[in-house]
């Protein structure tokens, strides 16, 4: 929120290239940042993490810190995928969601970020790692993002979240679903012959990480 205050992308942009020099250092390859949602509710314990209340600052600054840590060659992954202040299930309207909520990450997007987190919250009825709606017509339709979509620790609920457009599962059941990791080998393999996910499924989720992969120069 401080670099926000700032109102400068200059500062916000030499911020991303700190984070990102940093996590090289380290051998980090992927920054889970920035954090762009919307600081709505005074009482989640994490609002300072924000840019604020703001969409077109928060967008416009998470933008200038994309644009940092990825000029280190270090994707940038944005989060969390969307309306999400802490509560576990959020009731939106379409207006405010893509006027509020999604603003800031269509500035990611159009930003080249590599990657996106879906969060632990339901949206209208949806957890958001399997929402089709938001995941699928929204980001990937509406907003073009070409890149790959990673959960948050615990927020998979189902193998099939495959099918809404979550391509990767970030390992181990820390979360508030309590859960040990969906994404394995065998139980993929599983659905692939029940016939719950396509081979082709899998293909293009691997395709879109990958694709991020070659586009910065990893090897793999």
């Amino acid at each position: 929120m401080g670099v926000a205050a700032t109102f400068s992308l200059q500062d916000a942009k030499d911020n991303g290239v700190a984070i990102a020099r940093e996590e090289r250092a380290l051998g980090i390859d992927v920054s889970l940042q920035p954090f762009v949602n919307i600081d709505r509710d005074l009482e989640f314990r994490r609002s300072y993490n924000t840019f604020g209340e703001d969409p077109l600052l928060t967008g416009q600054t998470g933008a200038a810190e994309i644009k940092g840590i990825q000029s280190q060659s270090t994707m940038a992954m944005v989060k969390h995928y969307v309306a999400y202040d802490g509560s576990n299930n959020v009731d939106v309207s379409q207006q405010a969601l893509q006027e509020i909520y999604l603003q800031p990450f269509a500035d990611a997007v159009a930003a080249g970020a590599a990657a996106v987190m879906c969060s632990y919250n339901e949206i209208n009825g949806a957890y958001s790692c399997g929402n089709s709606r938001d995941l699928t017509t929204i980001l990937r339709g509406e907003l073009g993002f070409k890149g790959f979509v990673t959960s948050d620790w615990g927020a998979t609920h189902a193998t099939t979240d495959l099918n809404a457009g979550q391509d990767m599962e970030m390992p181990g059941g820390t979360g508030p679903s309590g859960i040990t990791p969906y994404y394995t080998k065998a139980a993929i393999e599983a659905d692939i012959a029940s016939g719950l996910i396509k081979e082709s499924t899998i293909t293009e989720a691997v395709g879109r990480i990958l694709y991020e992969y070659d586009r910065f120069g990893y090897t793999t």
